[in-house]
This record gives C-alpha cells, sequence and structure tokens, in this order.
C-alpha cells in the first residue's frame, strides 16, 4: 500500500486495503471464533468450490472445438487436487467435521465473520467501501462523469479529496492489520506486558494518522460552520480559488 501512495497510484492502495482488511479479519475470526475444526472446514470448502468449478468448466466445453485439449488440463489438475482431497478428508476425520456442518462452521460471507466478531461497523465503513473501490462501480462512474464537467480548479480539490481518502483508508485497514498480528501473538504465547503495550501504541499511532487526514479524506464536518472553514483552508493550501 504505502508503494502505491509513493509512486501516486492511490486506487490500487485501496484495492490492496480489501485484502489486508480480509486477511485480518479471516485471521481473527480462526483466532477467536474458531479451532481446529474450524480451519478444517475452511480447507474442505476451497477444495469443494475449486473442483467443483473444473467440474462445470469442463461440462461446458461438451461440443466445443477445444474440448479435448482443454479437458485434458483440466483432468491433470484435478490429479494434481487429489492431494488435497486426502490432506482435507484426513482432518475431517481427525476432528469430526461433517461435511453438513461446513458453512457452519466458516461462513460463506465476510459481512458474517465481521458480525459475529462485533465488527459490523467496520465491515460497513471500511471492507465495504474498499470493495467497492476495488470494482468499478455506477458511483465511480456517474462520479467521474459529473466532475468532467467541472472547472479545473473543482477538479484539484476532487482529486486531492479522492487521493487522501485513499491514504486514510490504508492507514485504517493497518489498525485491523496490527489486531490479527497482536491476537496471533497472545494465541502463540505471548505474555509480555511490554510488547503488548508497543502494540497498543501503534494502534494509537496509526488512530491519530487517521485523524490528521479525516478532513481532506472527506469526512463530515461536525457542522456547516466548519465544513466552510475546512474548504477554505483547503483551497488556499492547494492554492486554488473559484
Amino acid at each position: 500500500m504505502l508503494t502505491c501512495i509513493a509512486s501516486a497510484s492511490y486506487s490500487s492502495a485501496e484495492a490492496l486495503g480489501r485484502v489486508v482488511n480480509e486477511s485480518s479479519i479471516n485471521l481473527l475470526f480462526m483466532l477467536l471464533k474458531g479451532d481446529e475444526r474450524t480451519i478444517t472446514a475452511y480447507l474442505a470448502k476451497w477444495y469443494k468450490e475449486h473442483t467443483d468449478q473444473l467440474s462445470k468448466w469442463k461440462a461446458h466445453l461438451d461440443g466445443k472445438e477445444h474440448q479435448e485439449k482443454v479437458s485434458k488440463l483440466i483432468d491433470s489438475r484435478m490429479d494434481t487436487l487429489e492431494l488435497y482431497k486426502e490432506y482435507t478428508e484426513k482432518l475431517k476425520q481427525v476432528y469430526s467435521v461433517k461435511e453438513s456442518e461446513l458453512n457452519g462452521l466458516w461462513y460463506n460471507t465476510m459481512h458474517k465473520r465481521f458480525s459475529e466478531l462485533d465488527r459490523f461497523e467496520e465491515y460497513v465503513e471500511v471492507y465495504h467501501r474498499l470493495s467497492g473501490a476495488s470494482h468499478v462501480t455506477a458511483e465511480d462512474t456517474m462520479a467521474s462523469l459529473m466532475s468532467s464537467q467541472l472547472p479545473e480548479e473543482a477538479k484539484v480539490l476532487i482529486e486531492h479529496e479522492s487521493n487522501s481518502y485513499s491514504i486514510m483508508m490504508s492507514r485504517v485497514v493497518i489498525s485491523s492489520f496490527l489486531d490479527a498480528v497482536t491476537w496471533f501473538a497472545i494465541r502463540n504465547g505471548l505474555e509480555d506486558v511490554d510488547k503488548l503495550e508497543r502494540m497498543l501504541e501503534l494502534k494509537k499511532i496509526i488512530g491519530r494518522a487517521v485523524d490528521e487526514i479525516a478532513s481532506d479524506a472527506g469526512v463530515p464536518a461536525a457542522n456547516e460552520e466548519e465544513k466552510i472553514a475546512r474548504f477554505e483552508a483547503l483551497k488556499s493550501r492547494l492554492g486554488v480559488s473559484f
């Protein structure tokens, strides 16, 4: 994310931020809500979903000119996956996991995992927003079309806010990453109070960094007076007037 920001690839930083946020929440879910059976379900579901898609792909090739060639490649991949099948079946046996339990042990949606961790607001405010930023959405398209009609000075302000938002969100997801790393360390035996307090201090530093850029990133002002003051200060900093 830092490399993307340094090279002015701000939207790419947001796309990576979604990966960071999702991975952090998945790890937190495993640490705080899961056990060996949860991990078994996670692995077994991947195998099932992947092989199901390969089977659908092979069926779709029926009658196609390239059917024979591609089918052989799919069969080769399926053969490779037999090793994963053996591995997941062994885990299911050892930890007494039934096929019917998989969805209940490892939820299909990120929304459910966020909610189970009591982080629903983070799902709405962070993950959902970053998911939108990872695609070309209707909102992005409309914003681009409407802003194209504005004077250049206004475009400078819009670009600054957009870039600041990307930076802010990159900082925000680092906080969830620190949560995951901290709980991982605790789960694996970290008891050093000084090290744990250092992690808390890092979160506070990130929190202050988020607050510092929030107004530039378009976080709503407390009132109309503050909104106007912010806008005038920003125009002055960027050297634009209209």
